[in-house]
């Protein structure tokens, strides 16, 4: 988990942070990747056209991919910071433009951590935070967390030294 020890100053208190950064994996896009390919392959098998037609599209796909979708993906995620401090979970992201959200612990009704085989293959994960269900921009969610089941386990304690 890259993660750094930071000291805050929130009236004229220091506060501990931890900021924790995604993870941009180029080789899991490249299996996406594959497998869109792999896919359109036994798509096209039935055509008659198969040669000239998977060539082209699969030509087009590819500048697509690697031109546009990959370098954005990157820039989300070099700009995209989670801070773990001792009384909130911030998040904050600077790509296009600024948003940034703070969620005390007494707040957090649930978290959840989700790793599909990809993530897992890879050693990261998403942790979602749920804060109110009844509202759609409630909680927060952390993808591409290198270690998540640590992350986890910290926001876990951070939950319950707070709920006290």
């Amino acid at each position: 988990m890259k993660e750094s020890t930071q000291y805050l100053y929130e009236n004229d208190a220091q506060v501990n942070s931890k900021e924790v950064k995604p993870v941009f994996l180029v080789r899991g896009y490249l299996l996406y990747t594959a497998c869109f390919y792999i896919a359109f392959l036994l798509f096209r098998l039935g055509s008659e056209r198969f040669s000239s037609m998977f060539i082209s599209d699969l030509l087009i796909f590819s500048i697509i991919a690697f031109i546009i979708i990959i370098p954005i993906r990157f820039f989300q995620h070099a700009y995209t910071r989670f801070f773990i401090e001792d009384h909130k979970i911030s998040y904050e992201n600077s790509f296009i433009n600024y948003s940034k959200k703070d969620i005390k612990y007494e707040n957090i009704k649930e978290v959840m951590i989700k790793r599909n085989f990809l993530k897992r293959l890879f050693g990261i994960g998403d942790i979602q935070l749920i804060t109110n269900i009844a509202l759609n921009n409630a909680g927060i969610k952390l993808l591409n967390i290198k270690d998540p089941m640590e992350v986890y386990k910290l926001i876990q304690e951070k939950i319950a030294q707070h709920q006290k």
